[in-house]
């Protein structure tokens, strides 16, 4: 188990107390524990499938997700309390937009080579 990301700055800054080489954070671990249980049972259960939420961390920080995550992609902003829920129809159309833009991406890859070697080419034979 990671140290939560409170506890990593605290002990960046150097406020975490250490005694013979331990890090002495049992009392914080209990607050951040007791918090993300108070927030787990105000969020209740899922709208839709029942489940209960769990909290995870993404790249934009804590937000709730569905415990029933392969069938029930919903989740749940902690700070505003937006429910999102992704429906099948919505991610095949992400999946097809994705392949779409890489398929456009290697395309405009390989027309961008073929440019830059007929330009080389014109220049090797400008020199001769």
């Amino acid at each position: 188990m990671s140290l939560p990301l409170e506890l990593k700055q605290k002990y960046r800054k150097g406020s975490v107390i250490e005694l013979d080489g331990v890090l002495q954070i049992n009392e914080e671990m209990k607050r951040i524990s007791e918090i993300d249980r108070k927030i787990i049972e105000e969020a209740g259960v899922c709208e839709f499938c029942g489940r209960p939420y769990e909290i995870k961390t993404g790249r934009f920080g804590k937000f709730l997700a569905c415990t029933g995550y392969p069938e029930c992609k919903t989740i749940k902003n902690i700070k505003t309390g937006k429910v999102t829920r992704v429906t099948e129809k919505e991610e095949k159309t992400k999946t097809k937009k994705a392949v779409s833009k890489k398929t456009a991406k290697k395309s405009t890859s390989k027309a961008k080579t073929k440019k830059t070697a007929t330009a080389k080419k014109k220049k090797t034979t400008k020199k001769s």
